[in-house]
């Protein structure tokens, strides 16, 4: 409403100093009408600037914070465990990694595993480590098993049986059966929890 007013007074005051101009007025009368021309003009850029302004920061900002669908984080991790799987890593990993900074589970788990056996990466445990972990909060469950295991072979970890039976049962738990073959080998050779040839073969 403010601009509105503004703008309806401008033109109001243009178009009398043209008048005043076509019929040749003389100097104080042209200072007359130029002066508040003047005024109305900064104000109108003033109001434009504090209006218009904030509101492109707004649009740029929400389109760049507008997270990916689910059907297209789907589509970049089904396209990156395919590139995993044809050896072709750099393609893997700029779907993967798009795909996880989007809190997509299995995606973070897979970067995870190319981390661990530096497949089209530096090998780094501890990056892996990160991903596995994050992974894991978001819900997948070869990742606690990953843990387990980053702990049963002190893989960017310090080694410790106890946790990676912890993390393996853990995973059986939510329903990863995979795990109970680990879990079983520490049964079956006592390491981080009592020797049990028994249990060993519950989990095998």
């Amino acid at each position: 409403l403010c601009i509105t007013v503004n703008i309806e007074y401008f033109d109001a005051v243009v178009e009398k100093l043209l008048s005043f101009l076509q019929s040749k007025p003389n100097k104080k009368r042209i200072f007359k009408w130029l002066i508040p021309a003047i005024v109305v003009i900064v104000l109108l850029i003033v109001a434009l600037v504090i209006f218009i302004r904030p509101t492109e920061q707004k649009s740029n900002l929400s389109e760049k914070d507008t997270p990916l669908s689910d059907v297209y984080i789907k589509q970049l991790t089904n396209e990156g465990l395919a590139a995993l799987d044809n050896g072709d890593y750099l393609t893997a990993l700029q779907r993967l990694r798009v795909a996880a900074e989007q809190g997509e589970a299995v995606a973070e788990e897979n970067l995870g595993y190319m981390y661990s056996y530096g497949l089209g990466v530096e090998l780094s445990h501890e990056k892996a480590l990160e991903f596995y972990k994050s992974a894991m909060q978001h819900g997948d469950l070869v990742a606690i098993q990953n843990i387990g295991y980053a702990y049963e072979n002190g893989w960017g970890v310090e080694q410790s049986y106890e946790k990676a039976a912890e993390y393996y049962k853990l995973a059986i738990e939510k329903g990863n059966t995979n795990a109970a073959t680990y879990l079983g080998y520490l049964y079956e050779e006592g390491l981080g929890v009592e020797k049990s040839l028994e249990k060993a073969m519950e989990y095998y």
